[in-house]
């Protein structure tokens, strides 16, 4: 028979920063025994290495250059991983242990991948010498134990060890909470935290793009790598927008006037401070999922971390097929609470609401307000609205106004309260600004 030669998939560079990772914080082995067996290594040497570091962990030995050069030694596995030259290489490949986890993903996704592809061309070898029925039987069984891999049942006991572990060795800059910039907010949400899902819904022209985009900056600030996906409006008009909004800039002057060398000056001296944050910028549109995952993995790729992904907006994520919109836009959430999840990101999407909310006496948004709201509703973690009062008003009503009220409004919060705080929003630039921070 013969079989196309098929080079076995395997990431090496993702194995060494497991292995690095485990010397680092050997906390985090509990971790990866969960996901990680020494067969899913495709480097002899690693399978050598990550074996023997479960065996001091067994012992409760620490799990370092030194104890793994004796370990292997005494088993005369030394040489066969490359000596203790190669331990100082993997000792020294990561300098941090924060990405753990979405290394230990690869390198079980590429073990699954050679095992699937090592059973099938057994079971087509069988097949070929007339053993149809114990070909079956191995792509069953195959089929059966990456099934049960995926389970990752633990004992309660060790998830709590390992997550108050990761609690005592968390530093300031470890810290997986990304503030929004507001005090306000983060005292009501305590902050956006990876893995979720989060709404933010609006009338159009309420001022979420704004405000989303500030909180993009925000997070680069803090040194957290973003990336904001723009379907609805260009990259030349958000930063745009981002100019009024560092600069103080009439956003009307920046697009129509000729501006004044202390505000070309001004402008200029955006671009350097910008220079040194993770901030990244989309246009994509149409966009689908498929686009999204892309740009966000590009950027994960650049950074090692992608802590926030923020999608202006939802409603205008494309999908192919779907029977009628509602079912499309459940797609969609679906697909952006797995990104999350897959990424270990949080997801910020921006949405669009419904007329209804401009029937009601109270116009203050509510979740039914979503268009075609079910999955979205279930999907989130959390759902917020931004609500100003004075764009209800007349144009002569708001006519110079520097500053509005407006409310951030918080109706669901998985793993928190709910509630609403307020703002002070500038429309000339436009741009939101800490009103005292009192909950209403």
């Amino acid at each position: 028979m013969n079989v196309v030669d098929i080079k076995a998939p395997h990431d090496i560079e993702a194995e060494m920063a497991v292995l690095g990772a485990i010397m680092l914080d050997n906390r985090k082995l509990s971790d990866v025994m969960s996901i990680l067996s020494p067969t899913d290594f495709y480097r002899f040497a690693h399978s050598i290495i990550f074996d023997a570091m479960k065996s001091l962990h067994d012992y409760n030995d620490p799990i370092d250059i030194v104890s793994l050069n004796a370990m292997l030694g005494e088993d005369d596995d030394l040489a066969k991983v490359g000596g203790i030259a190669y331990l100082m290489q993997i000792g020294d490949f990561v300098p941090t242990t924060a990405n753990i986890m979405y290394y230990a993903e690869r390198v079980k996704t590429v073990s699954n991948q050679r095992h699937m592809m090592e059973a099938y061309i057994r079971a087509a070898q069988l097949a070929e010498d007339g053993d149809v029925e114990k070909a079956k039987s191995t792509t069953t069984d195959m089929h059966g134990a990456l099934g049960a891999t995926s389970v990752k049942v633990r004992h309660v006991a060790d998830v709590l060890e390992s997550n108050v572990n990761n609690m005592e060795s968390r530093t300031d800059e470890e810290s997986q909470v990304i503030s929004t910039g507001f005090e306000a907010i983060d005292f009501l949400i305590g902050g956006w935290k990876p893995r979720e899902l989060v709404i933010l819904g609006a009338r159009p022209s309420m001022g979420k793009s704004a405000l989303a985009m500030q909180m993009a900056v925000n997070a680069a600030r803090s040194n957290h790598s973003t990336l904001f996906m723009s379907i609805e409006m260009g990259l030349d008009d958000l930063v745009q927008r981002l100019l009024a909004m560092e600069t103080g800039i009439n956003s009307r002057r920046l697009q129509t006037t000729v501006l004044h060398p202390s505000e070309i000056a001004s402008a200029k001296g955006v671009i350097k401070t910008y220079k040194g944050i993770p901030l990244y910028l989309s246009d994509d549109s149409p966009c689908t999922l498929q686009i999204l995952q892309n740009r966000a993995t590009q950027v994960k790729a650049k950074c090692g971390t992608l802590d926030l992904v923020i999608v202006d907006y939802l409603q205008m994520i494309t999908t192919k097929g779907g029977d009628n919109r509602s079912n499309e836009l459940d797609a969609v959430s679906r697909g952006l609470k797995a990104l999350a999840k897959e990424l270990d990101t949080t997801v910020i999407a921006l949405a669009s609401l419904n007329r209804g909310v401009e029937k009601r006496d109270d116009k203050r948004p509510i979740m039914s307000d979503l268009r075609e709201a079910g999955g979205i509703e279930f999907d989130a973690d959390k759902i917020c609205f931004l609500y100003r009062p004075m764009y209800y008003s007349t144009p002569d009503e708001r006519h110079d106004l520097e500053t509005e009220d407006a409310e951030f409004i918080v109706t669901k919060n998985r793993n928190g309260q709910v509630g609403s705080v307020k703002l002070t929003f500038l429309p000339t630039v436009p741009k939101f600004v800490n009103w005292d921070g009192d909950l209403l």
